[in-house]
């Protein structure tokens, strides 16, 4: 990529991925096919009701995510259950105890944008919780 400073992605050019976790859709935004050199930034989609994204954890990174559209409900590690809409921020630190979850509760798909730290925009582990 070169000496890029800056990047304008359009919708159409996100990259669709295998998601790391069954029951949802995966688009990449920022990895480390983009000049990022510390950040991994995707979109999830849990496109019906029901959908879930089981409880799980990344061992040496936070994350942020941010509810785009949709509504559910994520879990915490102690199986506490929280109301999503958008415009919902959720924080999850490394390791077991920022273990979460997520599932779809209305009728139409919850998009989720998620942000890593990460070197090089390298993915993170997911480790997930036994329920």
């Amino acid at each position: 990529m070169g000496d890029i400073n800056f990047l304008c992605m359009q919708p159409s050019e996100r990259r669709s991925c295998k998601p790391t976790l069954p029951g949802a859709r995966r688009w990449l935004i920022c990895d480390e096919q983009t000049p990022t050199t510390s950040l991994l930034v995707g979109v999830v989609e849990l496109p019906e009701q029901g959908s879930t994204i089981s409880l799980h954890y990344h061992s040496s990174v936070e994350e942020f995510q941010y509810i785009v559209s949709g509504s559910g409900v994520v879990w915490d590690a102690k199986g506490n259950e929280y109301p999503l809409s958008p415009g919902t921020c959720v924080y999850c630190g490394p390791g077991p105890k920022g273990a979460h979850g997520y599932q779809n509760t209305g009728t139409s798909p919850l998009v989720i944008l998620f942000i890593y730290p990460s070197t090089g925009g390298k993915p993170p582990d997911v480790m997930l919780v036994d329920e």
